[in-house]
């Protein structure tokens, strides 16, 4: 295959977690070396995932990740370890992108499942007291914390489809109450600080 060993060390380096994803992002859009690698795979095989996701290829695939999100960061190092999987690359994978990916969803209630990934790092994980070290407590403490950012009146909303609460200028609305209208399920949340409400509207 026509890259250099260069390549294959970036890589490397990214799976195990001795380089930090933008300083990967920053090689994998500037250093041809790594596209070439991904692009002349013929081992590579024609994922479903890619047709269904409109990308052609392995490179457009993970160009259309998010980097900065714990999902979008698991999806990448997966994609590059399977390539070095494929011609028997030795490297040792960093757990980091999957525990992290698996602590955000351990943290959240059913009822909330937060999609903004950076609100969750700046409100939960970055203020984790220093004090706590066992994931258990992380966990407990986290959950706590976004009971005391996400509230509600009397209940939390029964979604019909996925969890969409409005976060307005980093700070999560207060729930009030849900009303259906044939095939239409309103919820109503209130900001606190202008009193002004918002309603968010799912189908059945």
């Amino acid at each position: 295959m026509n890259y250099s060993n260069d390549a294959v060390r970036i890589m490397t380096e990214f799976v195990e977690g001795k380089i930090s994803v933008a300083d990967f992002k920053m090689e994998f859009d500037y250093n041809q070396d790594i596209e070439r690698a991904l692009l002349n795979d013929p081992k590579c095989p024609q994922r479903t995932s890619y047709l269904h996701s409109g990308e052609g290829n392995i490179v457009r695939f993970l160009k259309s990740q998010n980097w900065l999100s714990a999902s979008g960061q698991l999806n990448i190092s997966g994609e590059i370890s399977r390539f070095l999987l494929r011609y028997d690359y030795p490297f040792n994978p960093t757990d980091q992108y999957s525990e992290r990916f698996k602590f955000l969803l351990d943290v959240q209630p059913s009822w909330l499942d937060i999609l903004d990934e950076k609100f969750l790092d700046d409100n939960i994980i970055a203020k984790i007291p220093k004090e706590i070290k066992s994931k258990t407590e992380k966990i407990k403490w986290s959950k706590n914390k976004l009971k005391e950012l996400f509230t509600y009146e009397t209940t939390y909303p029964r979604w019909i489809q996925s969890p969409e609460w409005p976060i307005k200028d980093g700070v999560p609305l207060h729930f009030i109450r849900q009303s259906k209208n044939k095939e239409i399920t309103q919820f109503h949340f209130i900001n606190k600080s202008t009193n002004e409400e918002v309603v968010i509207e799912q189908f059945t």
